[in-house]
């Protein structure tokens, strides 16, 4: 049920933008970028899918391969991307 939530809260947040031009003003210069989680996994096919829609309306998105969790919430502190998927188990 987290990850279904997880999912969804960043399903909103990343169609919640407004525009084109105001995800890339809130974006990385590269647009918008998903730190998702092994190529193989099902995260990160949950960030190309998310992408499909931003990528449909002209805003540039990709989903951003990683080593999981802890890699990710690292590259949202960095601000080296814009979202990032994380396991919670407790």
């Amino acid at each position: 049920m987290k990850k279904i939530l997880l999912t969804l809260s960043l399903a909103i947040a990343i169609l919640g933008v407004s525009s084109p031009a105001s995800a890339h003003s809130e974006a990385t210069p590269h647009g918008v970028i998903i730190s998702t989680g092994s190529e193989q996994g099902l995260y990160h096919k949950t960030g190309q899918t998310l992408c499909e829609p931003l990528i449909t309306k002209g805003v540039k998105c990709k989903a951003q391969p990683s080593q999981g969790s802890i890699s990710n919430l690292m590259a949202i502190a960095g601000d080296n991307v814009t979202f990032g998927t994380v396991q919670s188990d407790w």
